[in-house]
This record gives C-alpha cells, sequence and structure tokens, in this order.
C-alpha cells in the first residue's frame, strides 16, 4: 500500500515519515524452514537486549541501525499457530508513561476500525508478564524502553481466525494483505 501513488492515506503518511522495512529478519533461518532461528538456531525474538555478531548479527546490524537514525514507531510482524490474530503494545515496559499508553490504546481501536479481523484486547497467550516486567529481550519491547518508540507485535495465524472464520479460505495472505492496509490506516 505504501507503493500505491494514487492511495490517500498512503501519500499523508509519506508526506511526513520515513519508513525503513526490513522484509525478512531472518534470511538464513527462513531459508532453513524456521520462523524464529537463525542458521545457529538462536531465536531471534530473544536477543534484542544481548545481540552479538556471533549470536544474533540480523539482530545486531538492525539495532545499530535504529539508535543511529531513531524511531518513533515500530512493528514486528510474526506468524503463530494460533487461532486469532492479535496485536501487543508497549504497555508492559518498565518506562511506559500515560502517553504512551493512551497511544497504545488509540491505536488498538484505530486497527480495530481499519480491519475487523483484529479484535481489541486479545491477550498474550499464557497471560504475559506484569506491569512493569516486560521481556525486554523481545523486539516490541526492547524498542519501547530503549528507544522510546512506540513499539508494537502484531502476532499473524496460520489457520482460520475463531472469532471471524471464513470457511472457504481461512485466514489467506490476502487478509495479511489487508491487515497491512489497516495498519497504516490506524497509523494515519
Amino acid at each position: 500500500r505504501l507503493l500505491l501513488e494514487e492511495d490517500p492515506v498512503s501519500r499523508a503518511l509519506l508526506d511526513k515519515t520515513v519508513f525503513h522495512v526490513v522484509p525478512n529478519m531472518n534470511p538464513d533461518g527462513s531459508r532453513r524452514g524456521n520462523t524464529r532461528t537463525n542458521a545457529q538456531g538462536v531465536n531471534l525474538n530473544r536477543e534484542w537486549q544481548t545481540a552479538t555478531r556471533d549470536r544474533a548479527p540480523e539482530v545486531l546490524m538492525v539495532k545499530q541501525a535504529m539508535h543511529a537514525r531513531g524511531v518513533d514507531f515500530f512493528l514486528d510482524v510474526h506468524a503463530w499457530s494460533g487461532t486469532v490474530p492479535f496485536a501487543l503494545g508497549p504497555y508492559h515496559t518498565p518506562s511506559i508513561t500515560p502517553l504512551q499508553s493512551a497511544l497504545w490504546q488509540r491505536y488498538e481501536q484505530a486497527l480495530a476500525r481499519a480491519n475487523p479481523e483484529f479484535q481489541v484486547g486479545n491477550p498474550y497467550p499464557g497471560g504475559g508478564p506484569p506491569p512493569g516486567g516486560a521481556y525486554l529481550e523481545m523486539s516490541w519491547n526492547y524498542v519501547s524502553e530503549n528507544l522510546g518508540a512506540f513499539g508494537l507485535l502484531y502476532e499473524l495465524i496460520f489457520k482460520n481466525n475463531d472469532k471471524r472464520p471464513d470457511p472457504v479460505n481461512g485466514w489467506s495472505a490476502a487478509k495479511c494483505k489487508y491487515f497491512g492496509h489497516g495498519t497504516l490506516q490506524a497509523l494515519h
């Protein structure tokens, strides 16, 4: 959607925003069929606090670029084996401010308006950490805490969406595309 010159939302965002996109954080792992672990077998979403050139050079390079340029908004998109897509904001980071909490709530509502596949308030499976106890090894928490950005995680699904099932197509590549469209709408 960002590449569509006739899209007024994209044009408005690009007039005031610079987007840096990493289309695949884990190319060597992906080539081997791994969604989260690189060629060394390291889960890249548990390396953000302590990434090294030997264990997670992918994370280290992206972190260095973000620290050099600065970040206002950060989105990490994953796929998971659950049956409801969800998003998590920075609300468990130790330094969260009332403004960040309000931004998260506003964004979450805007995303739900932009795409009904997303339901507000789906918790992290297993309950997640207590307030202030965010796992800073995970990307969106690390970026929120250490760069002061508005960090988010999307967990998109492989299966059908239990809350909005589609018996013909299930959760499809097209639904992922429209989730991305909704993301830009919510940002706008």
